[in-house]
């Protein structure tokens, strides 16, 4: 019996938690977490767009060679690059040609040809002059191109 009151006292000490009490609040919390994951896939809160490899090493080409709005992308892939080279290029040139990002349709002519890595690039110069941070721009990029 004053073994029983010791193990009563020591329950009482640590405030009667022990982990049985826990297992069933664990339970409904993973349960709900996953109610709310599916709810919020069905209404299509999620999305599913491509990602760009990045990593694209190589330098730009000089807007020199261009004119108008062909040679302000190219001036764009030479001010922000990092920004460039995190986002995916909507004529899918990263599955037809093998690039790594938008950044590699401006290290040859492939970024004055297509009006697409044209439209994406400006936008994105636009977006960060504007101060919005990369992954902001990566999004917006992504509403905007992305094929539905």
């Amino acid at each position: 019996m004053a073994d029983n009151k010791k193990e009563n006292a020591g329950s009482k000490k640590n405030g009667g938690n022990n982990k049985r009490s826990l297992k069933p609040l664990v339970i409904g919390v993973i349960v709900v977490a996953i109610g709310f994951a599916i709810g919020f896939a069905l209404m299509g809160g999620t999305e599913n767009y491509p990602t760009a490899r990045g990593g694209e090493m190589r330098s730009t080409m000089t807007p020199a060679y261009f004119f108008g709005k062909t040679a302000k992308a190219y001036e764009a892939a030479k001010e922000i690059p990092e920004v460039l080279d995190g986002i995916y290029c909507y004529c899918d040139c990263q599955k037809n040609h093998g690039h790594k990002s938008l950044l590699t349709c401006y290290v040859d002519r492939h970024g004055s040809q297509c009006s697409v890595c044209i439209n994406e690039a400006l936008m994105a110069h636009d977006l960060h002059k504007k101060g919005y941070k990369k992954s902001e721009i990566v999004k917006k990029v992504n509403a905007t191109f992305a094929r539905k």
